[in-house]
């Protein structure tokens, strides 16, 4: 698996933490409070890392020039991601707006991971060398949340 099926991958599996606790979420009598916030902290923690990876990849390109537009959309996606992220963090798991914050947070991402793979990836395995990209997928962790 290469590094950009790897992070499509975890894009999806960090998606679909979300969605889980939307939908054992309190409200349907499934988890408790507590296993809510726990997930949550953990899906948090995992998309955080995920989007940390994409910015290493962006640090071997060399000549931007070809895809600053891309890129451009890329960081404004991902600071909206973490940006309804903060506002999730700023209500308590058991307030109104904490699940629909959640799925807030899969969609933006959901449809952060479709840009990634129809566009912005395949642009970036054009501009990073080959042997820049063994060398990233080296240091990136290669195990799938879930």
């Amino acid at each position: 698996m290469n590094v950009f099926e790897f992070l499509t991958e975890e894009a999806y599996c960090v998606s679909k933490r979300f969605n889980q606790v939307v939908e054992h979420y309190p409200a349907t009598a499934d988890w408790t409070w507590d296993q809510a916030f726990e997930e949550t902290k953990k899906d948090i923690t995992m998309l955080t890392e995920h989007l940390k990876k994409e910015t290493v990849l962006e640090c071997s390109i060399g000549d931007l020039t070809d895809m600053s537009e891309a890129l451009d959309q890329a960081k404004a996606q991902r600071k909206d991601i973490n940006s309804s992220i903060d506002n999730v963090l700023m209500i308590h798991v058991d307030e109104a707006g904490f699940k629909e914050g959640l799925q807030k947070i899969a969609d933006k991402l959901d449809e952060h991971t479709e840009f990634c793979v129809k566009s912005y990836y395949p642009l970036m395995e054009k501009l990073i060398p080959a042997e820049k990209l063994a060398n990233i997928q080296d240091q990136l962790e290669f195990s799938l949340p879930g």
